[in-house]
């Protein structure tokens, strides 16, 4: 099997809104208690966020940029992961999903670990292609 990587946006993209829309649904489980309103409120927003940060990559203005929504996907990510896990051991919830979305952070978690230090040379590489991000600042002089 193929490693996943930033570069086959399409795949991880969606594998990072099934991983919010699994987060959701663990969220509305969660007893109407003040435990489960904040944990619930804890993990829809740290998903969330990943999710719309990873958006904003696809149109990142500078590299600086693009490392720095890699940065906050990673923090999101360790958020996301604690949450789930306090939910488990409390117990809060006890089901499937909420082992789903403890296996799928972590692969995630993986998946961004590995970017953990982007080669500008590589990712002026992708510019070149007009799929990859910053391809329309590609031939300026200020990523030479």
């Amino acid at each position: 099997m193929k490693k996943e990587t930033i570069g086959h946006t399409g795949r991880l993209e969606d594998r990072i809104i099934e991983f919010a829309n699994l987060c959701i649904r663990v969220a509305e489980s969660l007893p109407n208690s003040l435990a489960g309103r904040h944990y619930a409120g804890e993990l829809i927003r740290s998903s969330s966020c990943m999710a719309l940060n990873y958006g904003r990559i696809q149109s990142a203005e500078s590299f600086n940029d693009f490392r720095y929504r890699i940065d906050v996907i990673r923090i999101e990510l360790g958020e996301s992961r604690i949450t789930l896990k306090i939910i488990a051991r409390k117990p809060l919830l006890t089901s499937y999903e909420v082992n789903s979305a403890l296996t799928e952070v972590s692969a995630l978690f993986s998946i961004f670990a590995d970017q953990e230090k982007p080669k500008k040379n590589s990712f002026l590489r992708r510019c070149r292609d007009e799929r990859g991000p910053l391809h329309r600042f590609y031939n300026q002089d200020s990523f030479l």
